[in-house]
């Protein structure tokens, strides 16, 4: 009980604001920042990240929207903004995640596209398999989505400047960079212009 008060009483000293105005919405957006907040903390310090579509909280039974696993154009929403809040920690749970399904990521990514590196998918399970798409069935707009890997790049980068974690640098992120920039590499093709193309290559709510 008191190691829990001593969490909590951590977390809002690192998360502090206070917002006023005349008209009452800074105050309003006080409260929104405090149960935001709470949401996202009450489903962190697990193995696995939260996911986007409420965490623990859900108001219809066991129901949630846009299922097939992590979508990485809205799990984004969810993570960077927590460096900003000075939560560096539950950005690395969701870093660790990644890093932890690389194996089977650079496997998969063999299977799927016929090169080496990693590309993890946009929607993907706990363990890194793609959820939207198959060998046998590519989903149309996703199999060909692969902007989010330079996205989780950013975000390690960010992750970095915040925490200036040295070891993590070499361990962990450029690593992953090298991995992900194998992937690009080898999945580019060379165009009668002399530049690399990445062909057939989409973009999602970007």
């Amino acid at each position: 009980h008191i190691e829990h008060r001593q969490w909590w009483q951590r977390f809002w000293e690192t998360s502090f604001i206070r917002l006023q105005s005349i008209s009452g919405e800074a105050e309003y957006e006080e409260r929104l920042w405090y149960a935001n907040l709470y949401a996202l903390a009450c489903g962190m310090g697990g193995p696995y990240p939260m996911r986007f579509t409420g965490g623990p909280f859900l108001l219809e039974k066991d129901c949630r929207a846009w299922d097939h696993g992590y979508w990485g154009q809205n799990m984004r929403l969810v993570y960077f903004p927590m460096l900003a809040a000075g939560h560096c920690d539950f950005v690395r749970e969701y870093i660790d995640w990644y890093l932890g399904n690389s194996g089977f990521v650079r496997d998969q990514t063999k299977s799927l596209f016929e090169v080496d590196g990693l590309a993890w998918r946009e929607t993907q399970s706990f363990w890194g398999a793609d959820t939207a798409s198959s060998l046998a069935e590519p989903n149309a707009m996703m199999h060909h989505h692969f902007t989010n890997n330079l996205e989780f790049c950013l975000l390690m980068e960010l992750y970095y400047r915040a925490t200036g974690d040295e070891n993590f640098l070499r361990e962990d992120f450029y690593p992953a960079l090298r991995g992900v920039l194998e992937f690009f590499r080898e999945y580019a093709t060379s165009g009668s212009d002399g530049l690399l193309h990445l062909q057939p290559a989409g973009a999602v709510e970007i």
